[in-house]
C-alpha cells in the first residue's frame, strides 16, 4: 500500500523549509466543503511583496494535487480567481508528476519560486485591478510558461499571427510598401509569413512609416492618417479594397436610377444638356435632397426637394457625372421605367441587382479590410494590424435630383479604424516539444535519394527544425511515386528537388532557403526539357569518385535513401 503522509509531516517539511515561515500548522480542514484535506499556512520570505499562503494538501497527495491559495496578490499572469475564492486566487503552476510526496513537494515549491522570481515586479502593485493589464500580462507568460492549453486560447483569439524569422527587422523590408503572405482563416484570423509558400490565400497589405504621431487619436481614422503621413491616392488604394471604397478622396460623385420614370433618348438627353446649361451659369439652383438611408426591406423613399443653390465645388462634379450619364443614355435608348421596390408585394423576387443591394446593405458593408502599419523603431519595426468596413465611414451626402437620375455627391468626414497587435511565433514556439535537439538541429545534413524512403525522411526532418538540407535525386515525380511517398499530385511532373524544396518551405516557415540546396536543372530546347546532374552518383566504375565526395564536403551527416547497393559500398568507403 502507498505510503501518504499525514499532517505533521507537511509541518515538518514547512518548518525546516528555507525561505518560508510556518503560520499555521497543518490539520484536517474545519470546512465542511472540503473533505479528505490538509490545511496549513505559510509565509515566503523576502519578496517584493509579502506573500502568505493557504496550502491544501490532499490526504492521497501525491496521486491528487496540493493547491496554493493567497489573498495576498491578484490580477497576475497563472493566478486563478475562481473556485474557493473566500480563501484567494490559487496558482495554476502545472507542476510535473513526482513518485513521492517529499519529491513531489519539492517540485512544488521550486515551481512556485520560479513563479514568484518571473512574476513578482517593483513596477506592478500587489492587487492588479486594470483589466487591459491584466490581459497584457497573461498574454505575455502564455508562451514562457509553456503553457499548451494557454497558447492554444490565445492563438484562437489574435486577430493576426506573424510567423517566422526577423519580421520584426527593418533590414528584412527593401520597400515600405508591399504584401504579406498569408493564410486566413474562416474565422478572419490572419497568419502571414515572413516568406512566400505556397498554401497561403490571402494577401495583407503593409507600409512602414518612420514616426508614430503624438496625437494617437490620429490612428483611429484613416483619413487622418493618410494626411498625417501624406499617402497618395495609390497608397491609399494599396491599404484599403478599391471594391470597397471607391476612393481615399474626401469628396466624390455618384449616380443613382430615379424609381417609376421613364424617359426616350431625345427627352433624356434634353434633359441632361438642360442642367449643364444651368451649371455653367454664374449662379446655379437645382432640386436637392437632404441625406437619406436607402434599403429595400426597409422601403424608405427619398424625403422631399427643396430649390437650393448649387456650391462652385459641387458644379465640375456634377457636370463630369452628367457626361457619363449621356453615354449611357445614347447606349440604352433612354431610361428605362423600373418599379420603386417599397411598391412590390412581399411575394415578388427581387431582381439580381437589387438582391445585390440587398446582400450588400445586410452583409457588404460589414466586411473588414485589413492592412497592417509597421512602425520603425530603431532597426526594428512594431506592427499594427489596422481594419474598417464600409460600415464605419462617416460622410455628408447632398443629393441632387435631375428628373432622369439622382446625383450625390458625399464628403467623407472619417473612416473609424480598429486596431490590434499582432502575436509573433518564434521558432521555439512554432516546433515546441516537436523539435529536434539543438545539437541535430544544427546539423548540415546530406539526403541522397527522395523517393518512397527519401521523400518522407525530408519531410520528417523538416517538421522536426532541420535547415540546413542538401537534396539528390535525378527523377521526377510520376504517378506511380504518389501512393508510397510524400508527394502529392500537384508535384506531378516536377523533378523530386525541386518539389520537395517547395515543400521545405511550406512546412518550415524559418527555414533559410539558401540553406535547402538542390542538386541538378532543368535542360530546355524547343520540344523537349531533360533534369540533368541531380542524381548524387551514378555508377561507381565510371563516374569520377572525387567530384562525388566533394558535395559532401559541408555536410556533416549523409542519408543515404537510394536502396542501391553499389551507394551503400561507395558512401562506406568514403566514410
Amino acid at each position: 500500500m502507498f505510503d501518504y503522509k499525514n499532517a505533521q509531516f507537511y509541518t515538518d517539511y514547512f518548518s525546516s523549509l528555507e525561505g518560508f515561515s510556518l503560520l499555521e500548522e497543518f490539520k484536517d480542514s474545519e470546512d465542511e466543503k472540503e473533505k479528505n484535506l490538509y490545511v496549513g499556512s505559510v509565509e515566503v520570505l523576502n519578496t517584493i511583496h509579502p506573500l502568505v499562503l493557504r496550502v491544501e494538501i490532499p490526504f492521497t497527495f501525491p496521486h491528487n494535487k496540493l493547491v496554493f491559495r493567497t489573498k495576498s496578490l491578484s490580477g497576475y499572469p497563472h493566478l486563478i480567481h475562481n473556485g474557493k475564492i473566500e480563501y484567494g486566487d490559487w496558482f495554476c503552476l502545472n507542476t510535473p508528476f513526482a513518485e513521492t510526496p517529499e519529491e513531489q513537494l519539492n517540485q512544488e515549491i521550486t515551481r512556485l519560486k520560479e513563479w514568484i522570481s518571473h512574476q513578482m515586479r517593483e513596477d506592478l502593485p500587489a492587487i492588479i485591478k486594470d483589466a487591459n493589464v491584466k490581459k497584457a500580462l497573461a498574454f505575455a507568460n502564455a508562451y514562457e510558461w509553456e503553457n499548451l492549453d494557454e497558447v492554444k486560447e490565445f492563438s484562437s483569439i489574435a486577430i493576426i499571427t506573424f510567423v517566422g524569422q526577423e519580421i520584426q527587422l527593418r533590414s528584412s523590408y527593401k520597400e515600405l510598401t508591399g504584401y504579406f503572405d498569408c493564410v486566413k482563416s474562416p474565422d478572419n484570423r490572419i497568419y502571414a509569413f515572413s516568406h512566400n509558400i505556397d498554401v497561403t490565400n490571402y494577401k495583407l497589405p503593409y507600409i512602414i512609416v518612420k514616426e508614430v504621431p503624438e496625437n494617437v487619436s490620429i490612428l483611429e481614422d484613416f483619413l487622418l492618417m493618410k494626411d498625417f503621413y501624406g499617402w497618395d491616392e495609390e497608397t491609399c488604394h494599396h491599404l484599403l479594397s478599391k471594391s470597397n471604397y471607391k476612393s481615399a478622396k474626401k469628396t466624390f460623385v455618384w449616380s443613382s436610377p430615379k424609381y417609376e420614370v421613364e424617359y426616350t433618348e431625345e427627352q433624356a438627353l434634353n434633359i441632361a444638356n438642360d442642367v449643364i446649361s444651368e451649371l455653367e451659369k454664374e449662379e446655379s439652383y437645382l432640386d436637392k435632397k437632404t441625406p437619406f438611408i436607402y434599403s429595400i426591406i426597409k422601403k424608405e423613399q427619398f424625403k422631399e426637394t427643396i430649390r437650393k443653390k448649387i456650391p462652385p465645388c459641387h458644379k465640375k462634379l456634377i457636370i463630369e457625372e452628367l457626361k457619363i450619364l449621356k453615354k449611357e443614355i445614347i447606349t440604352n435608348n433612354g431610361i428605362k421605367y423600373i418599379e420603386a421596390p417599397w411598391h412590390k408585394v412581399s411575394e415578388e423576387l427581387m431582381t439580381e441587382e437589387e438582391e445585390k443591394v440587398e446582400d450588400w446593405v445586410q452583409f457588404g458593408q460589414y466586411v473588414y479590410d485589413y492592412f497592417v502599419v509597421g512602425f520603425e523603431h530603431g532597426k526594428e519595426i512594431q506592427w499594427v494590424l489596422f481594419f474598417t468596413n464600409p460600415a464605419s465611414i462617416k460622410n455628408n451626402q447632398i443629393s441632387y435630383d435631375i428628373k432622369i437620375r439622382t446625383i450625390n455627391i458625399n464628403s467623407l468626414v472619417s473612416i473609424k479604424m480598429d486596431k490590434a497587435s499582432p502575436q509573433y511565433i518564434t521558432k521555439e514556439m512554432f516546433f515546441g516539444r516537436g523539435a529536434l535537439c539543438p545539437i541535430l538541429a544544427g546539423k548540415h545534413i546530406a539526403l541522397v535519394g527522395l523517393g518512397a524512403i527519401g521523400s518522407i525522411v525530408a519531410d520528417v526532418l523538416t517538421h522536426s527544425g532541420i535547415q540546413y538540407i542538401g537534396l539528390w535525386d535525378g527523377d521526377i515525380v510520376e504517378p506511380g511515386n504518389i501512393c508510397r511517398s510524400s508527394y502529392q499530385l500537384r508535384d506531378l511532373g516536377q523533378s523530386k528537388v525541386d518539389a520537395i524544396k517547395t515543400k521545405i518551405q511550406s512546412i518550415n516557415p524559418f527555414v533559410n532557403i539558401s540553406e535547402v540546396i538542390p542538386h541538378g536543372y532543368w535542360s530546355y530546347d524547343a520540344n523537349f526539357s531533360n533534369y540533368v546532374n541531380g542524381t548524387f552518383y551514378g555508377n561507381v566504375n565510371y563516374n569520377n569518385q572525387e567530384e562525388a565526395v566533394k558535395q559532401l564536403d559541408n555536410f556533416d551527416l549523409i542519408i543515404d535513401c537510394t536502396g542501391s547497393n553499389e551507394m551503400l559500398h561507395f558512401l562506406e568507403s568514403v566514410n
